[in-house]
């Protein structure tokens, strides 16, 4: 008789209501965001397309300036760096320089944009820019530099 009453003590105190949900407002709905945080626009992503479809066509000059257009809107180091690669690959001081400084100002931690301004800045206009490879010795490039101004 003792476990009867404690099955029905306890099938009692199972079948007491649950205390109540606290009540929620719903909030207004909230305006959807026309770009994801750190996504690409819609312009941001066709100018890097454009660079795209140009360099598969051997158009290096408007492959280069696509991708800086769009690292300067974006404001992305990556987009930077990649302006400043195939600036130099299409033998363009003047945007490689740019998009260089751009690199920079975008990830101040970054070498290589340091690296290839040096190197336009030590090497003569007429120099191959293409010459600023990976391995590029600046210390060597300001030698040769002061070298030949002595001459």
């Amino acid at each position: 008789m003792c476990g009867a009453l404690a099955a029905l003590l306890a099938a009692a105190s199972l079948a007491q209501p649950l205390p109540a949900a606290p009540e929620t407002t719903t909030a207004p709905p909230v305006a959807p965001t026309p770009e994801p945080v750190g996504g690409l626009t819609a312009d941001v992503f066709y100018r890097v397309l454009v660079g795209d479809v140009a360099l598969q066509r051997g158009e290096v000059g408007l492959a280069a300036r696509a991708f800086f257009e769009a690292a300067r809107e974006a404001r992305d180091a990556r987009i930077a760096r990649r302006a400043a690669e195939v600036a130099l690959l299409g033998r363009q001081r003047m945007l490689a320089q740019e998009s260089a400084k751009l690199w920079i100002v975008l990830d101040p931690s970054a070498e290589r944009p340091k690296q290839i301004l040096a190197a336009l800045v030590a090497s003569p206009p007429d120099k191959d820019v293409a010459d600023v490879g990976d391995n590029a010795d600046v210390g060597n490039v300001f030698v040769r530099r002061a070298r030949n101004q002595r001459r």
